[in-house]
């Protein structure tokens, strides 16, 4: 369980220059009824974006939050160490749904 929990929730994973999806089973049943294409959408990944070029007074996670909204669904602002948001760039994970171009999610 703890390996299942550290890959689906990892970082994205690659394989052959191609974004490999994973998703999670929801319910119970029969390898048929868990594994069928009904049941699992594979439409949308969280990535990490770097949000460059903010004023200084404007790097906090509330900033972060509002910018990364623009993009998709914001599942976390990294703070960093101190909770600040201080640095070249804020870091934003956005779930994104990815049967649309990108271009239509900026």
């Amino acid at each position: 369980m703890d390996d299942r929990r550290r890959v689906l929730s990892g970082a994205l994973w690659y394989f052959d220059n191609a974004l490999l999806m994973l998703e999670e089973p929801v319910g119970k049943g029969s390898i048929e009824s868990i594994l069928s294409i009904e049941s699992m959408t594979f439409n949308s990944c969280e990535f990490w974006i770097q949000i460059y070029q903010v004023p200084f007074l404007c790097t906090s996670k509330e900033i972060g939050w509002f910018l990364g909204e623009t993009i998709g669904f914001v599942v976390d602002v990294d703070g960093g160490l101190a909770g600040d948001c201080v640095g070249k760039f804020l870091r934003v994970r956005v779930r994104i749904d990815i049967n649309k171009p990108l271009r239509q999610c900026l």
